[in-house]
């Protein structure tokens, strides 16, 4: 018996199937936008759907939140003396 037989043969080729099918088909999520990269080069930027890349030469680069972020802005505190305007309001 051969241990590396067509069932073995079956089950790599299964596999590898199902890798490239993986690494093909990406779904963007709502809120997120994908950038490609073909050899690492950006052609073209996914917008939240489903899309398909080829799988070798395109790859997602970077994930890119387009979510509105609060930032918490620190109050400035000034004296009305040091603001330009100050000597020609008294």
């Amino acid at each position: 018996m051969n241990p590396f037989g067509f069932e073995t043969f079956a089950v790599l080729l299964i596999v590898l199937a199902v890798a490239a099918l993986w690494s093909t088909v990406k779904m963007v999520p709502q809120g997120y936008n994908y950038t490609v990269e073909n050899f690492g080069r950006y052609t073209r930027t996914l917008s939240p759907r489903l899309h398909i890349l080829v799988p070798v030469m395109e790859r997602v680069g970077a994930k890119m939140n387009m979510k509105e972020q609060v930032i918490d802005i620190p109050r400035r505190t000034s004296s009305r003396a040091t603001t330009p305007w100050s000597r020609w309001t008294a």
